[in-house]
């Protein structure tokens, strides 16, 4: 069938063609056009090879001051560069909510990449979960085996 194929004696059906191009990750225009799968990209634009990205889940909003009901549910995805993930661990995001971060150049409705942790650095911008289920984004202070919360006045 594959020789048929090749000498245009035959064309398999559009759901068979289908099947084939996503087995080999390109389209049906290329399966019989020959044609390279980015030649429709706009023009400019630079192919991407996919294995360089990972799919990254978008767990919700976590706030810039108050703490506040931790829920984590998928609201979406974002890819993001594998060179970008320094590091193993699991990763998410979050978007920001409030303005008390803004003097560490994050906005309300950031999209802040996170690393799930269990111990963080001083001085470091973390989410700490406080009493079990309320959550904040903050500069972390350690001293003398405690943590401490920056300000936003120590933040400037």
């Amino acid at each position: 069938m594959l020789s048929e194929w090749k000498k245009g004696s035959y064309t398999p059906k559009q759901d068979k063609l289908q099947k084939i191009a996503d087995y080999f990750d390109v389209t049906v225009d290329y399966l019989i056009n020959g044609k390279e799968p980015f030649e429709k990209l706009p023009e400019g634009a630079i192919p991407v090879d996919k294995s360089m990205f990972l799919k990254i889940p978008i767990l919700g909003s976590v706030r810039c001051g108050e703490p506040m009901f931790a829920e984590s549910n998928i609201e979406d995805y974002e890819y993001t560069c594998i060179e970008r993930l320094r590091g193993r661990g699991d990763f998410f995001f979050l978007r920001s909510k409030g303005d008390s971060m803004i003097n560490a150049g994050i906005s309300e409705g950031d999209l802040l990449l996170i690393r799930a942790q269990s111990d963080v650095n001083s001085s470091d911008i973390a989410i700490i979960n406080i009493n079990g289920d309320e959550e904040t984004l903050k500069r972390v202070i350690k001293k003398d085996k405690a943590y401490y919360f920056a300000t936003r006045k120590s933040c400037i």
